[in-house]
Formats: C-alpha cells, sequence, structure tokens
C-alpha cells in the first residue's frame, strides 16, 4: 500500500470498526450514561478517527482506493 492510500484506508477501516462496536453495544444492551468507558464511548472514538483521516485524504485517493476510474 502507498503513502496516499493510507489515510482512506484508516478512514475505512474506522467506519467499520466503529459500526461493528455500535451494533455490539447496541445488542449487548450497553449502558449509555455510565461514569466509566462503554462500548459506546469506543464506537464514537473510532467514528471520529474515521471522519478525521476522511478529511485529511483526498477524494482522488478514495477513489483509487476502490478501484473507480475517473475520466479527466
Amino acid at each position: 500500500m502507498t503513502a496516499p492510500l493510507l489515510m482512506p484506508t484508516i478512514a475505512a477501516f474506522a467506519m467499520v470498526l466503529a459500526a461493528a462496536t455500535s451494533a455490539t453495544a447496541w445488542l449487548a444492551h450497553a449502558d449509555r450514561h455510565s461514569s466509566r468507558v462503554t462500548l459506546w464511548d469506543y464506537a464514537g472514538a473510532t467514528a471520529l478517527i474515521a471522519i478525521a483521516a476522511g478529511m485529511f485524504s483526498h477524494p482522488h485517493h478514495v477513489t483509487q482506493l476502490f478501484g473507480v476510474a475517473i475520466a479527466q
């Protein structure tokens, strides 16, 4: 993997991880209002990482990662 594809890859992986963590928290009926760190906190943190990595990636690199041809 080349360096330009690193951020889109991190964004995609973190978004999938956030979705899986939030689904697990929902199915486990995790407490949202706990004073301790819960699965919901991990899901929010990974979603934030995904959004930040997506903001730092260039749209051309995202399409290159998923194999979409760009007409220029």
